[in-house]
């Protein structure tokens, strides 16, 4: 039995959210072709060397302890040394890494009366997810998603890397209940007052989109019936989990009492949740792009890894107590991108071709290279996912050697942007083409 995509929206009437979804299914004449989606990911103040780059050829290589969690997701990788944050113009260390990662634009100087560091203002271009979601991000609800954990106030350059353009910075999202409550609509357990979100408990935030789904079952294919069922559970997965995340919130229905986004014993699970809902929002077809901000520059406290400052023990000497610490938390750090990987891959691609993971680059990198000498050389970039086989992953790429010492992170970008449709050489400040022997 067969119904037009027209037909379908017609006879839908209870509500628009699960529509997304539903219009990508083949079964109802959607484009059968996997969609390309990006994710960028951000973490502070360098990393150790001797514990992070792998050992062992292109190829054959063998991960070390801050990549280990990573170890599942090998042959799904581009490691990556002697790609360089190039230092020009204004601003200090921090400021240039953290203005620079994502937009290879350099810094304005800061503007009169505004908070900063010393004389350095905004980046001057756009993020890196910002010209990919211009080009393919028009289709979808939401053109982009950008989330932070732990990223405090907006202060200054240090605090924020996603940009639309010219000192245009993008606020992250830092409540994972407002996220889930913007992207899946008013029923949310968490919208509204006190009165609002009691009566809204009564009834799950799926139930008429479930309404929708069993009608729509019956000109589904098996197949896709199958992955509608499998988005149903995760969704619904996420909802009661935010739910135990906020007991609170839940007995006695007080926005003031929902988990507080800017408290750092709560980072496991805002990491979590933040994930989930990103990845759900790929799912739905809500977006195609997205950020995850993992704290600022300077970073906070870890109470769960026992350390209490994240920026003092990068720059301690290596081999001492102090960078142990700072190995702690870029190890955790991967454990999080493990997660990220892993619900990617958990979860179907809605064209029915392998998984979200397959049809998804994920990206990752830091402000410096070296956190306790400031150094831009030799950030932890990271790929993951190839991409529908545009990339080719399982393999470790030291380019330390060629070009000067290495070459602008802006050629990364470059082949980022070129893998998603955008035919320029040029990227931000530089142009250089992409990076060599990706693809």
């Amino acid at each position: 039995m067969k119904i037009s995509r027209r037909e379908l929206l017609k006879k839908i009437v209870t509500t628009s959210s699960s529509l997304p979804f539903l219009l990508n299914m083949p079964s109802l004449g959607a484009q059968e072709s996997p969609i390309k989606r990006l994710i960028t990911t951000y973490s502070p103040n360098g990393t150790t060397p001797s514990e992070y780059f792998p050992s062992g050829s292109e190829t054959d290589f063998q991960f070390k302890r801050i990549l280990k969690p990573l170890e599942a997701f090998k042959e799904n990788l581009l490691v990556f040394k002697g790609v360089n944050i190039i230092r020009r113009g204004p601003g200090g260390e921090h400021p240039l890494g953290t203005g620079q990662l994502w937009t290879a634009s350099q810094l304005l100087p800061a503007a009169a009366n505004a908070e900063g560091v010393g004389d350095v203002g905004w980046a001057s271009g756009p993020s890196i997810d910002q010209v990919v979601a211009n080009h393919i991000g028009n289709s979808t609800p939401f053109r982009s998603l950008e989330y932070g954990i732990a990223c405090g106030d907006v202060s200054e350059v240090r605090t924020r890397v996603i940009y639309r353009g010219n000192a245009n910075y993008i606020e992250p999202e830092q409540d994972p209940f407002a996220a889930f409550e913007r992207l899946f609509g008013k029923n949310s357990p968490f919208a509204g007052g006190a009165s609002s979100q009691r009566n809204a408990r009564a009834a799950s935030v799926l139930d008429t989109v479930t309404r929708d789904f069993q009608y729509a079952k019956r000109f589904l294919s098996a197949q896709d019936r199958n992955l509608l069922d499998t988005h149903t559970d995760f969704v619904r997965e996420i909802e009661k989990r935010l739910e135990a995340a906020a007991p609170a919130a839940c007995e006695i229905p007080s926005l003031g009492q929902r988990v507080e986004p800017q408290d750092p014993a709560n980072m496991p699970v805002l990491f979590d949740l933040f994930t989930d809902i990103l990845v759900a929002a790929f799912a739905c077809g809500l977006t195609h792009v997205g950020s995850l901000q993992w704290t600022r520059s300077g970073g906070t406290t870890y109470p769960f890894l026992n350390v209490q400052a994240h920026h003092n023990a990068a720059h301690e000497p290596y081999n001492t107590p102090g960078n142990e610490k700072c190995i702690r938390v870029n190890t955790w750090f991967n454990e999080k991108l493990a997660y990220l990987l892993n619900a990617l891959k958990n979860q179907p691609d809605p064209s029915g071709q392998g998984s979200l993971l397959d049809n998804t680059l994920v990206v990752s990198g830091n402000e410096l290279g070296e956190g306790n000498n400031h150094s831009h050389n030799n950030v932890p970039f990271l790929l993951g996912g190839n991409l529908g086989g545009h990339f080719r992953t399982g393999r470790y790429l030291d380019y330390s050697g060629e070009g000067n010492r290495g070459y602008s992170h802006a050629r990364l970008l470059v082949s980022i942007q070129q893998a998603f449709g955008v035919q320029s050489d040029s990227f931000g400040d530089y142009s250089e083409g992409p990076l060599p022997r990706l693809t």
